[in-house]
């Protein structure tokens, strides 16, 4: 299967570049893999690659595409029929098991295949391996941008913790981290926390409201909540696997891990006072989770790029 990528509209650091699928191009002739955010709207390589028999798309951005002004919606989504550019592909390998069933059912069409969020270790970019000593108690990746986040990181902040994001923010320790670092501080630590959600914005609910039909989507079950949130797969679940991390994740009403992890491989935690009590568990009791962690890491392996090459090459699905 040929690759083919344009990542100028994705975080230049971030794991949908790491994972570098395009060294695994080959040169065929009738099946092509487009990734990176812009392949869904560069004329020139749809040009190129329109005779292809077989031409697949891996979606890492839904359900959020949905939050994105009419611009976006009028050239790209599937409830525009006419010039619609996810007519172009045969298969489109998305991260969201609600938008699938949402577009399948508005189109009838069966070319939707779920995919986890692929991670990048260091094998995928030629980084150093990792060192595995625990130095920290618990950590956390990305913004504390909803309620929920800030009541969490209040909560982790009396632990010997680090929150790593892009821009200062209340409680974060580790500004700007480069991919590898960010994976070597989440090796560090012993404990992650995960939220598989997105917090919204006033103009983000406007902007799903437009689309006809919005509320047959799952995903946007959240909407009518007093702090809204729609679900979003995380890769840092798939990175907290690899870094040997005892993973606890925010119960919600999506719950979508079970798509892709055992039951066996995380601990839901419920709201701010049952994460301190599961992270206190979890410190008490490391050293039996061992061996877990160590099947965890194994297990990880099967969510690298290499490894969502070789699914998306053979037409599997989850």
């Amino acid at each position: 299967m040929r690759v083919v990528n344009d990542s100028s509209g994705d975080y230049a650091d971030g794991p949908t570049v790491k994972i570098n699928l395009t060294r695994f191009s080959t040169d065929s002739t009738s099946e092509v893999l487009f990734y990176g955010y812009q392949s869904l709207f560069n004329g020139a390589l749809r040009n190129a690659y329109e005779h292809y028999k077989r031409k697949v798309l891996l979606n890492l951005w839904q359900p959020t595409e949905y939050c994105a002004p009419s611009q976006f919606k009028e050239q790209a989504t599937t409830h525009i029929p006419d010039g619609n550019l996810y007519n172009y592909f045969d298969e489109i390998y998305s991260i969201c098991p609600y938008t699938i069933d949402f577009q399948e059912r508005f189109t009838g069409e069966r070319k939707y295949r779920l995919i986890w969020h692929p991670f990048a270790p260091p094998e995928d970019y030629g980084g150093p391996p990792l060192d595995y000593r625990k130095l920290y108690e618990v950590c956390y990746f990305g913004g504390i941008h909803g309620d929920c986040h800030q009541k969490m990181a209040k909560v982790i902040s009396e632990y010997n913790y680090r929150i790593s994001y892009l821009y200062n923010m209340p409680y974060v320790t580790d500004i700007g981290l480069s991919h590898h670092n960010k994976l070597q501080l989440a090796a560090h630590s012993k404990v992650t926390v995960v939220y598989n959600q997105c917090a919204l914005k006033p103009e983000h609910i406007h902007n799903i409201s437009t689309n006809s039909d919005w509320h047959e989507n799952g995903a946007f079950a959240g909407l009518s909540l007093d702090n809204p949130i729609i679900c979003q797969l995380k890769c840092r679940l798939f990175e907290a696997l690899y870094c040997k991390n005892v993973l606890l994740i925010k119960r919600d009403r999506w719950n979508v891990v079970e798509r892709f992890l055992p039951r066996d491989c995380f601990i839901y935690f419920l709201d701010e006072d049952d994460l301190k009590l599961k992270i206190d568990f979890v410190l008490k009791n490391y050293d039996h989770m061992r061996k877990q962690l160590d099947a965890n890491y194994r297990l990880s392996l099967r969510f690298s790029g290499k490894a969502t090459y070789e699914f998306i090459r053979d037409g599997k699905t989850c």
